[in-house]
């Protein structure tokens, strides 16, 4: 996702790129500058007129996730969605959506404070970007049920053998 734009509401679709460098699929994400309540109208007063002006001062902002579009049909099952913030341990996480669904949604939010805005989390906030990670697992019969199918094909060969030869 691009630079925390300052702290600007910001909603874009990302596009998820796999490990092959393909894209798979699209996932819709917003960061929102919210005050110490969560509350999204902020006075003009307290936005800054540049990055600058958020050193030494506290901020709080909205990470949302809406929804994933597109993703693979071989990897769709019970997916979910990670990240991190600056310097946090913590990867947050959203729910898992359960079961095979190729544009899952979430509408998912939390509301992440920095205490004390310093050069470098106000280079952070200038220079990186803010990764997700989408996952998703494949749609993998178990073991049993493909041994039942291959045992099944198997009695099949053999009732069509037998009634060949009788």
């Amino acid at each position: 996702m691009e630079p925390l734009s300052y702290l600007i509401d910001n909603p874009v679709q990302v596009q998820i790129i796999g490990a092959n460098y393909e894209n798979h699929g699209t996932l819709k994400v917003n960061i929102i500058p919210v005050d110490d309540t969560g509350n999204e109208d902020i006075p003009d007063d307290d936005l800054p007129e540049s990055p600058e002006d958020l050193l030494n001062r506290r901020i709080d902002f909205l990470v949302e996730i809406e929804t994933a579009i597109n993703l693979p049909g071989n990897f769709c099952k019970d997916v979910f969605v990670s990240y991190q913030i600056y310097l946090e341990e913590t990867e947050y996480k959203t729910s898992v959506v359960e079961g095979k669904e190729q544009n899952p949604q979430w509408n998912y939010q939390h509301q992440h404070t920095q205490s004390v805005v310093t050069e470098n989390f106000l280079k952070y906030i200038k220079d990186e970007v803010l990764c997700f990670k989408v996952f998703g697992f494949p749609d993998v019969k178990p073991k049993n049920e493909a041994a039942d199918r291959a045992k099944a094909r198997k009695i099949d060969r053999a009732a069509a053998a037998q009634a060949a030869l009788g």
